[in-house]
């Protein structure tokens, strides 16, 4: 009682507060009332008959799927391009928003579309049934074609393990290096005994003309020589021949570096030609003297074309060392490319079945979650048109303006009650006690 009484006052002390504010929030919904437009609502009916229990599925199941296909956003683009009207992606959301489908039990499904013109609500809700018919004749059609699809999905991924394995195995063959690291080793091994044939190559060239040269002075040096007398120098002749064989040594020389009538050519020529000259008058000034002996420089010659056959022997037999490595080196590579021809056809064999895997995953499908073998479980069919209801949905006079009024009277009272906390001003007995912390004695009557 107590607390109504200081609701009374209240009102009596902030009455001009909480009637405006009412009053206001009452306006503000009688103009929403009159100048919102009005919203129809169509609504229609559809049965579904399960007439066999798909494996792994239940009615539930079935129902949801059909709930799906008539949500999917494919089913409203089409409903929308039928129509013909603005932007299709708008056009496709509101149609997506004011569409409701609720499955009122396992065997009936309720749609309702909400619009501003009650009979183009009807007449789309009846549109998008039918193409929802026809969508799903589709699928039901196509349901088969998927199960031939999934039987060859299945070979497709049979096919793709044992060539995964196959590619496996070659690569197993190859444990130290992978295939793809193995080349720049083998071509790097091959460049390098390339490049040391050719060393032997250039090599052995250099010694047959070496040891041709040595074999050619072999042949012009005398076996045996005369030997001095004590009445002449027992080495000056052999000195000489020594000298003569250096020379002729160092002309072979320079006629690989030089041109025949080269100045170098021609000082050694000159000095050859004055060797022989002496070496014939000490022979002719001290034959008489004289007795044969072996050659030194026969002998010399001899170990030096000796020598020049077994380093040239060493080296053919380095050039044949080496050939035999280079055709280890090139069988290698060959087999290398084979191997990586294989492991190419392989792969490009594992990427088609693939490609053709995913192709057969990932086909398009309208039911956003359902599948065309779920639906053909089940048989649909229009229970009621899509009819538009006798009264607009929003707004309701009726309804809305005794609703309005509470609201007001309740926002009146409640911006009473804070404008009163908030104000400054002691108007009642318990806010003087509130504030002063000290109990009222006398209170004195208003003024009459």
């Amino acid at each position: 009682m107590r607390r109504l009484r200081g609701l009374t006052d209240l009102l009596v002390r902030r009455r001009l507060t909480a009637a405006a504010v009412a009053v206001a929030v009452i306006a503000a919904a009688a103009i929403a009332v009159v100048a919102v437009p009005a919203t129809w609502r169509a609504t229609a009916m559809l049965a579904v008959e399960v007439a066999e229990r798909p494996a792994g599925y239940g009615a539930d199941a079935v129902i949801a799927a059909e709930v799906a296909l008539l949500r999917d956003v494919g089913l409203h683009r089409r409903t929308v391009a039928a129509l013909r009207r603005g932007s299709e992606v708008e056009a496709t959301e509101a149609l997506g928003a004011a569409l409701t489908v609720d499955a009122l039990d396992p065997r009936s499904i309720r749609l309702s579309l909400d619009g501003p013109d009650r009979g183009d609500a009807a007449a789309t809700l009846n549109l998008l049934i039918e193409l929802y018919f026809e969508q799903r004749q589709r699928l039901i059609a196509a349901a088969d074609d998927g199960r031939r699809e999934h039987d060859r999905l299945l070979i497709l991924r049979r096919d793709h393990e044992e060539a995964a394995a196959k590619l496996s195995a070659l690569r197993q063959e190859n444990v130290t290096f992978a295939i793809d690291e193995q080349r720049p080793l083998l071509l790097r091994q091959r460049a390098q005994l390339e490049r040391d044939l050719e060393a032997a190559t250039a090599e052995i060239a250099g010694l047959e003309g070496s040891l041709e040269t040595l074999r050619e002075q072999l042949r012009r040096t005398p076996r045996s020589i005369a030997l001095a007398t004590d009445a002449a120098p027992p080495n000056l002749a052999g000195d000489a021949t020594a000298k003569l064989a250096e020379l002729e040594l160092r002309e072979q020389e320079l006629l690989g570096r030089y041109r025949q009538g080269s100045q170098p050519v021609q000082a050694i020529r000159d000095e050859i030609a004055r060797i022989r000259t002496s070496l014939r008058t000490a022979e002719a000034g001290v034959a008489s003297r004289l007795r044969s002996g072996p050659n030194p420089v026969h002998q010399e010659l001899h170990k030096q074309v000796l020598s020049a056959e077994a380093a040239l022997n060493a080296a053919r037999r380095r050039q044949a060392a080496l050939e035999y490595q280079l055709s280890g080196a090139n069988r290698r590579i060959a087999d290398l490319a084979a191997r990586e021809a294989a492991v190419k056809d392989i792969e490009a064999q594992i990427q088609s079945l693939r490609q053709e895997t995913a192709a057969l995953s990932h086909q398009p499908n309208a039911l956003s979650g359902a599948s065309g073998d779920v639906l053909r479980h089940a048989t649909v069919r229009l229970l009621r048109p899509a009819v538009a209801l006798p009264a607009p949905v929003w707004p309701k006079p009726a309804r809305d303006l005794p609703l309005a009024v509470l609201v007001g009277i309740v926002m009146g009272v409640a911006a009473a009650a804070l404008a009163d906390r908030f104000s400054g001003r002691l108007e009642t007995v318990e806010a003087v006690e509130r504030r002063l912390g000290l109990p009222v004695l006398a209170t004195l009557a208003p003024r009459p």
